[in-house]
């Protein structure tokens, strides 16, 4: 992959772009894929010390041709993701942090088996110690 990242007086931005795949471990299977993909992501820290971050993705999933799903098609994703978080420091008291997440992915697919909506939602309280 390739990133490329910019600090700002008010936070950072940034941007990847990333290729891959994913090697079967058994011949002939149709799980094994080659992806292509973006992700944009950025976070600020406000005045009164809480982090803000978001995150944009895509990627474009095709798997290996043979012999397809179900022996016929020729699976093809497209996968988008987004997410919020922040970091509530020294809350709910000193040397704590509580850190709430927003998240949702969706997957198209030509094999409507494979499609999908998900909704996230994770709250983590974070103790430490200095």
């Amino acid at each position: 992959g390739f990133s490329l990242q910019r600090l700002v007086e008010s936070g950072d931005y940034g941007l990847t772009v990333f290729a891959g795949n994913d090697d079967a471990d058994e011949s002939g299977s149709p799980f094994g894929n080659e992806r292509l993909g973006l992700q944009f992501q950025a976070g600020t820290q406000t005045a009164k010390g809480v982090g803000l971050r978001m995150q944009l993705g895509y990627q474009d999933i095709n798997y290996d041709d043979t012999p397809g799903f179900f022996g016929t098609t020729d699976r093809s994703d497209s996968a988008w993701s987004a997410a919020l978080s922040a970091e509530f420091h020294d809350w709910p008291v000193a040397g704590m942090s509580l850190l709430p997440r927003f998240g949702w992915s969706s997957n198209d697919s030509n094999i409507p088996l494979y499609e999908y909506d998900r909704f996230e939602i994770g709250l983590t309280l974070r103790r430490s110690f200095q």
